[in-house]
């Protein structure tokens, strides 16, 4: 019973005893004392794995020995461990097809998918620690054998970013999986989204290399075509920059083109930037800054919003096949024909003719 449930009246007239939670040193040495005196055979790594489903409680460690014992079974398989090790390595390695072939593997051996989920957060847990210099936490819980695989495998997780999302979509899965009417599809959605994820991030950083080389090879094109004398070089250079600088305009016709496919994508998340949208017009783009001509203030208010900022980015990004920053100017507004060009007016009131100038009226006798 949860202390928080009791009532106050109850609580001022007990003694509170709180129980800590073993640890799995100690309830190892505790099953190991158990069993000499039960003459029950056991090996060590069996010990901690029934130490690690207890989840500190002696007498859930006790239950499991006892039911290990009737089992007749001489040790307890660790395929469960290596499978854990293949499925990580396959997200280091960001390969979703080996992945989902590794899952179903498992699946099939008759896991639950709610124990793989725990058990594979537990294993990046301790993937996470280790990449902290934690390792002596980790070894204490596993053992030699299996902290030694553990940190092997830490060594493909070139950036800790990749453990902690991860983390985030599998436990996004645990929640999703109370709903799902496919028990296994959460965890295959996260698997994938994993994977994509660290390819996505490999994209974005070779397109940077590539336009940092390319504002290079540029520059060093201006540089040769300054210091060239000759007619003949300097019109084959002059056509060699106009083929480089050609690449940020190709990004501004690319844009135009498919303008009507980027309002068809953002409209299902938010149609009213949708809307907003169509009376706005790419002006440049320019390595990768994009700027938008929106007629007035308060679209350009909109369109700065993060929210909204963030999802076009991300939309034009896809289009681009790169990262994009947008801005926005105020253009000219567009003109509109007011029906007052035709209202007769005194052609002496000079306050009249101050209005008609202002809202392009005519004045007519």
């Amino acid at each position: 019973t949860e202390s928080s449930k009791i009532p106050q009246t109850i609580m001022s007239r007990v003694t509170k005893l709180d129980f800590k939670m073993g640890k799995p040193t100690d309830i190892i040495e505790a099953l190991r004392k158990i069993a000499e005196k039960e003459k029950i055979k056991i090996d060590e790594e069996s010990l901690q794995i029934l130490s690690k489903k207890s989840d500190g409680s002696f007498r859930d460690g006790v239950k499991l020995l006892e039911q290990f014992a009737s089992s007749g079974l001489e040790g307890i398989s660790t395929g469960d461990f290596d499978g854990l090790m293949d499925l990580i390595r396959d997200i280091s390695k960001k390969d979703s097809k080996l992945a989902l072939i590794n899952l179903n593997k498992m699946l099939e051996s008759g896991l639950q998918v709610k124990q793989l989920i725990l058990d594979l957060m537990e294993n990046l847990r301790f993937l996470f620690l280790i990449k902290n210099d934690l390792g002596s936490l980790v070894k204490e819980d596993l053992g030699s054998g299996r902290f030694e695989k553990l940190l092997e495998l830490a060594e493909n997780f070139k950036n800790i970013k990749d453990i902690t999302f991860a983390l985030d979509k599998l436990q996004e899965a645990l929640e999703k999986l109370k709903f799902a009417s496919i028990l296994s599809l959460p965890l295959e959605i996260a698997l994938v989204e994993v994977c994509e994820e660290q390819n996505q991030k490999q994209t974005i950083e070779d397109s940077k290399v590539e336009d940092s080389n390319l504002k290079i090879e540029n520059r060093s094109l201006k540089e040769n075509a300054l210091s060239s004398n000759l007619n003949p070089q300097k019109s084959i250079i002059h056509h060699l920059l106009a083929t480089v600088q050609t690449g940020d305009q190709s990004d501004l016709v690319k844009l135009r083109e498919k303008w009507t496919f980027v309002l068809e994508t953002i409209r299902p998340f938010n149609f009213s930037l949708e809307a907003l949208l169509r009376n706005a017009k790419v002006k440049s783009a320019d390595s990768g800054e994009i700027i938008l001509e929106v007629p007035y203030s308060f679209h350009q208010r909109i369109l700065e919003a993060p929210k909204s900022k963030d999802l076009l980015e991300s939309v034009l990004a896809e289009v681009l096949g790169k990262v994009v920053k947008v801005s926005t100017v105020l253009g000219t507004r567009p003109q509109r024909v007011e029906d007052i060009a035709n209202i007769e007016i005194a052609p002496e009131d000079e306050i009249i003719s101050l209005a008609s100038d202002i809202f392009n009226g005519k004045l007519v006798d």
